[in-house]
């Protein structure tokens, strides 16, 4: 395969659209040694989809960034480009006129006021994100997931929203940027919980599967040992990846 052919299937992986023979295709690609130094971003951006390794925060961000900007190649027309940049701004509205009056309040000790006043914003948090996970466009249900990273914690209706997300979303890398998102919060259990039962709503999907099984794998969380057991028998997923889930499994329960 040359490195033209590979760029057009990359392209294709981050929209979200290549199918499980060619997402092969580009594992068996970077496993060569032969090929330029443009491409050893996306190399090293593969090996650590597919491996169980902790995304670094650059590489989260240059995974991110390059997602980002394939969906936004999207051709849009003219009252779309005005709604997403209405939206924008109203949220910029939004936040900064939120974060003046609960600092203000706050340092009145007016505790009643501060309490009403922040479920106010939490409510209107939760309606931006519904709002943009529910638009057309990829890109802008991304935007939707990553208003979530503003937040101290998540209240139990954007948990749901995002797993719905993870589990329903038709592009694959909106559910995995859902995914993402929930893992931010595991230390809630109602979270933890909602990553845990989406493993094995993943089976046409290996790629978030994986990343789901990585993130259990990450935390040590043992009472997702059953699920992943479950999974492994997924004939979906590459036969060397569930060789890897395998080991890393009898590894942890070892620890037990």
């Amino acid at each position: 395969m040359t490195e033209q052919e590979i760029k057009i299937l990359l392209d294709k992986y981050y929209k979200g659209l290549t199918s499980l023979e060619e997402e092969g295709q580009i594992k068996s690609f970077f496993r060569a040694t032969d090929f330029s130094d443009e491409l050893a971003s996306d190399k090293n951006l593969m090996s650590l989809v597919t491996s169980g390794q902790a995304f670094s925060p650059q590489a989260k961000f240059e995974f991110d960034e390059k997602i980002k900007a394939e969906l936004l190649k999207e051709r849009t027309d003219t009252r779309k480009i005005y709604w997403q940049w209405s939206l924008r701004g109203a949220a910029a509205v939004i936040f900064l006129l939120a974060s003046f009056w609960l600092g203000r309040i706050s340092s009145q000790s007016n505790q009643k006021e501060y309490l009403q006043l922040q479920a106010q914003v939490s409510k209107m948090n939760t309606e931006l994100i519904r709002t943009n996970l529910r638009l057309t466009s990829p890109s802008d249900r991304i935007k939707g997931v990553q208003y979530s990273y503003e937040l101290n914690s998540l209240s139990n209706d954007i948990i749901d929203e995002l797993a719905h997300t993870l589990n329903n979303d038709e592009n694959v890398n909106v559910r995995l940027a859902a995914g993402n998102a929930l893992f931010q919060f595991a230390h809630n259990e109602k979270t933890k919980k909602t990553l845990i039962e989406s493993i094995n709503k993943q089976n046409q999907h290996p790629l978030i599967q994986i990343s789901l099984i990585n993130m259990m794998f990450a935390l040590n969380e043992k009472t997702a040992f059953e699920n992943i057991k479950e999974a492994i028998q997924n004939e979906n997923l590459p036969f060397e990846d569930r060789q890897r889930i395998q080991k890393e499994l009898n590894s942890q329960s070892r620890s037990l």
